[in-house]
């Protein structure tokens, strides 16, 4: 698959990316020098990061639809001056190979669904009332979302986020134990549904001790209101179509370690630098 052989995880030089721009090799930025990559002629490519919960979602999708893209990790710290003049530095960007640039997660998975329709998974179910059900528990499921970005954004310090984060934690619970062990809207294949709320779900998955962030787990008793979440989890990552993409655990540890030790009232932001490390030895 395309995708796996994508996983060269050496940052480049220059010399190197003018050479590896036209393929589908995964390129991952340096930071204080990111100038704008030439547009690839052959292929889609994706700018992103690989523990950003919006870049994971599309990379569930395309991986699900089969879409072919070159992987491009940018630092979020440093960020690049054209990333920044395009959208202000957010992820994930879409450019294609006529050098069109696209921003937002929701446009940018659509994108595949539409290029590999009738491919892969069917993301999106055939039955028209099914799928608008599907579209309406992702709009429910949106509005459970605030504790959880309150959480990230406190890092974790706050003990009233985290108590506010309970009735997140079990409402997704029950979403996934309704299932009954398939997937989140009852299929026997994700749908968007699991790609949406899944690269969220599974940060929980990765607090587990030695995680500097096990206390949100403990201070809002996970293993009660989120005991189906990380068999749940589980499930998605090992879908063979998902395990070669999903967030990076050995870089998510580095990433909230991080996270806790940097200069209080400022947000700390994705970096590449632990990244080429920690793709050695995926997940």
């Amino acid at each position: 698959m395309q995708q796996l052989a994508a996983m060269s995880c050496t940052v480049m030089s220059l010399r190197k990316l003018l050479r590896h721009s036209q393929t589908l090799d995964q390129i991952i930025s340096e930071p204080n020098s990111q100038d704008k990559l030439e547009v690839n002629k052959n292929h889609l490519r994706l700018y992103e990061h690989n523990l950003c919960p919006f870049c994971t979602r599309v990379r569930y999708v395309y991986a699900l639809k089969e879409v072919e893209y070159q992987n491009v990790q940018m630092d979020l710290s440093e960020k690049a001056q054209w990333h920044v003049d395009f959208n202000g530095g957010s992820t994930p960007v879409l450019e294609t190979p006529a050098g069109d640039l696209i921003k937002e997660s929701a446009v940018i998975a659509q994108v595949g669904i539409e290029m590999n329709a009738g491919k892969g998974v069917d993301v999106i179910p055939k039955d028209p009332i099914q799928a608008a059900k599907m579209r309406l528990q992702i709009e429910e499921c949106n509005t459970w979302m605030m504790p959880i970005y309150q959480v990230y954004g406190s890092r974790g310090e706050d003990p009233e986020k985290v108590k506010n984060l309970i009735p997140t934690l079990q409402k997704f619970n029950e979403l996934i134990k309704k299932a009954d062990g398939k997937f989140m809207f009852g299929t026997d294949e994700p749908t968007l549904l699991d790609c949406w709320f899944t690269p969220f779900l599974e940060t929980f998955t990765d607090w587990r001790a030695p995680n500097v962030m096990n206390n949100v787990l403990v201070e809002s008793e996970y293993d009660v209101n989120g005991s189906e979440i990380d068999a749940y989890v589980n499930r998605m990552r090992s879908h063979p179509k998902l395990k070669p993409v999903y967030m990076n655990t050995a870089a998510a540890a580095k990433h909230w370690e991080r996270t806790r030790g940097w200069e209080k009232g400022v947000k700390c932001q994705l970096t590449v630098s632990y990244l080429a490390e920690a793709f050695k030895s995926h997940p």
